[in-house]
């Protein structure tokens, strides 16, 4: 497979290409995985604004997120990694988007289990707030 730019990539994986003309409250709920000695890791992760998220994802200068996600980046080259789209996000405003990504970004780390060290590289179970106390 031909090598494609950061933003087409992007676009092709989301599906989307953000409006520049409107107000959009979109954002996506996504999962890093690479396999490491015949096991798979995943990361999950949620942003209003992928592109930027995955020019991050790509700058190991730029800190992406916590420890252990940070310390994997720099142990496998993040070009090296597969990533999907788990769920596009819909909301009325961006307050309300913020609040959905976290509580989607906590469900999946729940059912992926990629807090575990075994598992995956988020350092917690998300936020607890939207969880009712099931996560950390």
């Amino acid at each position: 497979m031909a090598k494609v730019s950061i933003k087409k990539e992007t676009e092709m994986i989301t599906n989307y290409t953000p409006s520049t003309d409107t107000e959009e409250h979109v954002g996506f709920i996504y999962m890093r995985s690479i396999i490491i000695d015949g096991v798979k890791f995943i990361y999950i992760g949620e942003s209003s604004n992928m592109l930027d998220r995955n020019y991050h994802w790509r700058c190991l200068k730029v800190e992406y997120g916590g420890k252990r996600i940070e310390k994997a980046r720099k142990e496998h080259d993040p070009s090296n990694w597969m990533w999907d789209v788990l769920e596009r996000v819909e909301a009325n405003s961006a307050d309300e988007l913020e609040e959905k990504l976290k509580q989607k970004e906590a469900e999946y780390i729940i059912k992926y289990e990629s807090y575990k060290e075994d598992k995956g590289f988020n350092s917690t179970r998300g936020l607890s707030q939207y969880l009712n106390g099931n996560a950390a």
